[in-house]
């Protein structure tokens, strides 16, 4: 017989064979949040939080997974790829016209960043 794994589902414990895939438990839990899940109308986070692919194993026994249903319907229209790709402000520039000139020169004097211009 297959070693098994128990692991934690919304607070609940499922056995699990070891090797199984988080979604695997999921289902194992609750069928109805499996089929979410599949459908991305909900997600998996560890035991902290973090978001986690369904697909990846379920690893040591005590694992804790929450499966968190979304309140959209259909998929993200903002992808994290989608953040990478997009050009990142830089801070100074959104700060431009957000302090008193005073204030620029004096940061820029008790830094010692020479300025082009003292006014």
């Amino acid at each position: 017989m297959a070693e098994t794994l128990r692991v934690f589902i919304n607070e609940k414990p499922v056995e699990v064979a070891r090797g199984a895939a988080v979604r695997d438990a999921v289902a194992r839990h609750d069928r109805a949040l499996a089929d979410l899940l599949a459908s991305d109308a909900a997600y998996v986070t560890d035991g902290v939080g973090r978001r986690i692919d369904p697909a990846d194993a379920v690893g040591e026994a005590g694992a804790v997974f929450r499966v968190i249903v979304t309140a959209r319907r259909g998929p993200p229209q903002l992808s994290r790829d989608a953040l990478r790709r997009w050009p990142k402000a830089e801070l100074h520039v959104h700060l431009d016209g957000c302090l008193r000139p005073a204030t620029m020169l004096e940061l820029a004097k008790a830094q010692r960043v020479r300025l082009p211009a003292d006014t």
